[in-house]
């Protein structure tokens, strides 16, 4: 909660610098969306050391199905930003979600399944500068800082005995980036590049035990590409 707190700070404070520059003229809510890379090797490395422990418990005949890796996510977002000058404040909320990554194998006596999967929510505080006209093209190039919590869901087992547990974790990242925005009147269509850096260290996953089943944290950092929409008033 005091990581929040903080981050509400931040927002306020942006928000307060806004308001001290008369010359601020603009608002604009934006809707994103998109997609990129998440360095989840960790999970990678946990997933393949228990997939290759269950093949000496399955016997001959090994029918192995194509490994899947939770490295690419999708992404949505909500951003208000603040026009003043040159200057962009934009506070937003995101929600982060991994692909699968997947681990089956069959053999002579019986299977087993392994699945990963990473969802994670952030608020986040962005400072853009804007380059070009507002009213036609512009870039916009900034940087800013995130809470980010995830919550890491994990199912494994053999045959059709399957246990499913999760963990949570959070974390502060901070990320760099840049817009390309081009205006229709009120509307404005974006596209960007993000550059992440979110690691999760303290994330911890337990059985129906308590005992400990990994422990390694998982990761948003990476590199991302995205569309939005923007209304501006």
């Amino acid at each position: 909660m005091k990581i929040v707190f903080i981050l509400a700070l931040v927002l306020l404070i942006s928000s307060l610098m806004w308001a001290q520059h008369q010359s601020s003229r603009y608002f604009e809510t934006v809707i994103t969306g998109g997609g990129g890379f998440a360095n989840n090797l960790r999970l990678a490395d946990w997933q393949n050391l228990q997939y290759d422990a269950a093949k000496i418990f399955l016997g001959g005949n090994l029918q192995e199905e194509e490994k899947k890796e939770a490295v690419l996510y999708s992404g949505v977002g909500l951003e208000q930003r603040f026009y003043t000058g040159n200057l962009v404040f934009a506070p937003a909320i995101a929600y982060y979600q991994t692909t699968r990554g997947e681990r089956e194998v069959t053999g002579s006596s019986g299977s087993y399944y392994n699945q990963v999967e990473l969802k994670t929510f952030s608020l986040q505080s962005t400072i853009y500068y804007r380059i070009g006209d507002i009213q036609s093209n512009y870039v916009l190039l900034g940087g800013g800082l995130g809470y980010y919590q995830g919550t890491l869901k994990l199912e494994y087992g053999f045959n059709d005995s399957l246990n499913r547990s999760e963990g949570s974790g959070w974390t502060i990242g901070w990320h760099s980036g840049m817009e390309f925005n081009h205006s229709f009147g009120n509307i404005v269509l974006k596209a960007g590049l993000i550059s992440r850096f979110a690691e999760i260290y303290e994330l911890e996953v337990e059985n129906n035990q308590d005992q400990k089943i990994y422990d390694s944290g998982a990761s948003l950092t990476g590199v991302s590409l995205y569309a939005g929409l923007g209304y501006r008033f």
